[in-house]
C-alpha cells in the first residue's frame, strides 16, 4: 500500500498550504504574465476571493476550484491545474455539444452507440444536470475565444477519474 501525498491528507486541514498554493500562482503571474493591460484585468482584485475560497476549501476538488477561479479570467487557453492525486485519466466514450440550452451527443464510439446515440440530448452527468455542469465548467475555464470554450468546455465534460461517472442521463430523439 502506498503512502498517501501530503496535500492528499493535510489539504483539508492545513490553511497555510492552501493559501500558499494561491499565493504563488498569483504572484508568479504577476511577475510573468504579460497581458493583464490588454485582457483590463485588475489582477490584484482577484487575489482576496481567491484566497478567500481556497480558505473555505477542504478537499483537493475544491482547492482546485479555488486555483481555476482565480485563473479563468487571464483567458489564456494554455492554463492548467494538475495534481497528481486529481487524475483525469478516464473519458465518457462520447462527444458533446452545445447548442443554446442544450447539450447534445455528437459523437462517440460506435460500441456506445445504441446506448448514447448521435442527438441525444444530455440532461445529467452524474446527477448534476447538463447545464449546471456546463456552465460550471465555462466559468473556470480559461478561455482566448469563445470558439476554445465551445469546444474545449463540452470535452471537459467527459474527463474524470476512470469509474467517476456513475450516471448519465440521456433523453433520445425517440424519448
Amino acid at each position: 500500500m502506498q503512502p498517501p501525498s501530503l496535500l492528499t491528507t493535510r489539504a483539508r486541514t492545513d490553511l497555510p498550504e492552501r493559501l500558499a498554493t494561491v499565493v504563488s500562482a498569483w504572484g508568479t503571474l504577476s511577475l510573468f504574465f504579460p497581458f493583464f493591460s490588454e485582457l483590463h484585468l485588475d489582477w490584484r482584485a482577484q487575489l482576496a476571493p481567491a484566497l478567500r475560497e481556497a480558505a473555505a476549501a477542504h478537499t483537493l476538488p475544491t482547492i482546485r476550484h479555488a486555483l481555476l477561479a482565480l485563473l479563468a479570467p487571464l483567458h489564456d487557453n494554455h492554463v492548467r491545474v494538475t495534481h497528481a492525486d486529481l487524475l483525469f485519466d478516464g473519458a465518457l466514450p462520447i462527444a458533446l455539444r452545445r447548442f443554446a440550452d442544450h447539450v447534445f451527443v455528437v459523437g462517440g464510439l460506435a460500441d456506445y452507440a445504441r446506448a448514447a446515440p448521435l442527438g441525444a440530448e444530455l440532461l445529467a452527468i452524474d446527477h448534476v444536470p447538463a447545464l449546471q455542469a456546463y456552465d460550471t465548467l465555462d466559468r473556470l475555464t480559461s478561455s482566448a475565444t469563445s470558439g476554445w470554450t465551445e469546444s474545449y468546455v463540452p470535452y471537459l465534460m467527459t474527463l474524470g477519474p476512470i469509474g467517476s461517472f456513475a450516471t448519465v442521463r440521456l433523453r433520445t430523439l425517440d424519448g
